[in-house]
Parts: C-alpha cells; structure tokens; sequence
C-alpha cells in the first residue's frame, strides 16, 4: 500500500471443517485469531450491513436481494497493531487488545466486545476504551461505549464518559455521561432518536449541563429535527436555563435563504457560561 509492505515474521494458518461445523486458527507475530461455526468471508460485510439495516431501516437501506447465513464466534488477539495502523493509518498509534464476539445474521446479532487500552491521534490520546453489545431483556440491540480519560494537547478534557445506544421500534435511545474536567463542563444527555423516511428528530429527556457550578436544564419539550430528503434542521422549543437565566432557540436553517433561526436570551449573562 502506497510503496509500504506489511511484513509477517511467522505465520500459521490452521482450517477445519465437518458438515455443521467451521474452524479456522490464525498464528502469527502480528495478530491471532480463532473463528469457529458457520462463516463464509464473502458474505460477512452483507451480514453486517443487514444488521445495520435493521436496527436503522430508515437509514440504511436493506438489500432483500442477497441473503446471508453467518452463525460464528471469534476471539482476535492483536499484538502488534501499529505495523497494521502504520500500514493504513500512519497517524494513529493503539497498544495491543482483545476483542470477542459472535455474528447471528439468522438472529440478527451481533456481540462485540473491545477494550483498548490507549489510542493515539496526532495530539489526541484516549485511554481505557471499550465497546462492548449486548441485548437487553426484551431483545432490543444496545450498544456501550466507554472512555476513561481524553487528553488533548496534555490536557484532561474528559474522563470516565460513557455513551449507552438501545435500538427499539426504529428509535435510538441514547444515555450520554460526561463527568466534569478542567473545561468546567459536565453533562448527562438522554432521549431518543426518533427515525422515520422523512424525519429525523432528537428528543431530550431529563436531560441537564452543567457549567461553573450551574446547572443547565435541557427542557423536554426541546426538538431538534433534520429532514434528509431537503436538508433542513428545524428547531422547535429548545430551551436550556437554570434558576436564573435562559436560552431559547426556535427556527430551521437550510440552503433555503428564507429560513430564519431566532435566539432569545432571558437574563442571560456570558460570564456564566
């Protein structure tokens, strides 16, 4: 790849398989990695984008046309991760890490779960990462993301965040904690997602910032909309105050030169923010 050659110290490559049964055992100095059940790589990005397609059919469109049977678990060692992030992404640097998980196209699941212990990104550098899905108890696809410290230019900006994403009945529960660093900032955003072909709108529940010790209540009648098919957000209702001051935002803005976005402040001082 661009004049670069990815080079394998040793390698082994070990496959089995019965008339129910698939294994495949990969050794080598950058990666191992164990596949066993029924897999057919061809189809594995088919099986992913279906997946996809299911828990957002409003965004990704399923392909009825190809039809995929994946059922198999992995467990993946990375070893050595730089010579592959150096191959396809010189400016991204991870320490080695685990990941396991199981793809059922039949079921409609995918389990994975990752932890990394550093990521670097030019001046950008996260550490304690982890995604882990699961399901929830009535069946609904979840998603965990994790971070437990963000640093930018040596500089703390978060730590112990987490973001939490449920898939149920084509909306997009979400659960976002960002605990306070030396920004001053703090928040706790959860709502929903709620999709359809020709809206998507963003629906705040109890959600809350804080900022210099005042907390900034999100208003639940708050919506912030997007209409893909003309491009246009339209904002109805946000209102983000605390015992004393206030901010309403109501309007659309699009390519459209006649939409108009109007700001209100209510006792609202800079100071604070």
């Amino acid at each position: 790849r661009n004049y670069k050659l990815l080079h394998l110290d040793t390698a082994s490559l070990l496959a089995s398989y019965t008339d129910t049964l698939r294994k495949l055992k990969l050794s080598s100095d950058i990666v191992d990695c164990n596949i066993s059940g029924h897999y057919n790589f061809s189809q594995i990005t088919d099986a992913l984008y279906n997946y996809a397609a299911n828990l957002l059919p409003q965004i990704v469109k399923k392909d009825s046309g190809v039809a995929v049977n994946e059922n198999f678990n992995f467990a993946l060692n990375l070893k050595r991760p730089y010579l592959l992030t150096n191959f396809f992404i010189p400016e991204l640097t991870v320490d080695p890490f685990n990941a396991t998980g199981s793809i059922n196209s039949a079921q409609n699941r995918v389990l994975l779960d990752v932890s990394i212990p550093q990521a670097l990104y030019k001046d950008m550098v996260f550490r304690k990462l982890s995604l882990n899905t699961k399901t929830t108890e009535n069946g609904s696809p979840k998603l965990v993301l994790n971070c437990g410290a963000y640093y930018q230019s040596d500089s703390l900006y978060l730590e112990n965040t987490s973001a939490a994403l449920t898939f149920e009945n084509n909306n997009v529960l979400f659960d976002i904690n960002a605990p306070k660093t030396i920004t001053r900032l703090s928040a706790h955003l959860q709502g929903k997602l709620v999709l359809t072909d020709s809206l998507y709108s963003l629906v705040f529940e109890n959600s809350s910032i804080n900022s210099k010790e005042r907390v900034w209540i999100i208003s639940n009648e708050s919506n912030i909309g997007y209409k893909p098919k003309t491009e246009k957000y339209i904002i109805e209702g946000l209102k983000i105050s605390n015992l004393y001051e206030a901010i309403y935002v109501n309007g659309s803005i699009s390519k459209d030169i006649d939409d108009t976005l109007r700001v209100d402040f209510d006792h609202f001082n800079v100071a604070d923010v």
